[in-house]
Order: structure tokens, then sequence, then C-alpha cells
């Protein structure tokens, strides 16, 4: 993944520890990241024969401990590529 988004000239960081954050209070542990690209679109990579909504929550969840707004969910897994886009607004 990180030799494509090199070529297609993405902006990326691989294993990003990101900060978490609970009602407004930052917490002692981190969550690593997949993968952040534009500096602002946390990007969850899975190997499953199918994600459905439990993967979906699972990347909701990180948006909303991170304070991350973009979240792209990409399952290689499958005969083909499967992805979700994810959005989450604290207001």
């Amino acid at each position: 993944m990180g030799i494509e988004l090199t070529m297609q000239e993405v902006p990326f960081q691989a294993q990003v520890p990101v900060e978490v954050w609970y009602r407004g209070e930052k917490l002692a542990c981190t969550y690593r990241a997949d993968m952040v690209c534009y500096q602002d679109l946390l990007v969850e990579l899975k190997a499953l024969g199918r994600v459905g909504s439990r993967e979906k929550a699972q990347l909701l969840n990180y948006l909303r401990a991170t304070g991350y707004e973009r979240g792209l969910l990409l399952n290689f897994g499958g005969p083909k590529l499967q992805y979700e886009c994810c959005v989450w607004t604290s207001s």
C-alpha cells in the first residue's frame, strides 16, 4: 500500500501513534493508526473475507476517540477491494 501511495504522490504516514481522547480528556494510551493520508484521513486496513457493520463501527469509534473527522476502511481480503468511507462530526 505504501509503495502505491508513494507512486501516486499521496502524502501518508504508516503506523502512526495517535492521541486518544475521552470526554475532552487526553488518555495516557495511544492508538496506532494503520495509515494517515494528507494528515487528516485515517485509513484502516483489513484482510477479511468481508467487512461489515462491526468493522465500520470500529472505524467510527477510532474517529470519535482521536478527533479525526474522515476515515477510510479498506479490505483486501475478498475477491475484490471493499471500501467504506466514514465521517464523524462531534456536533
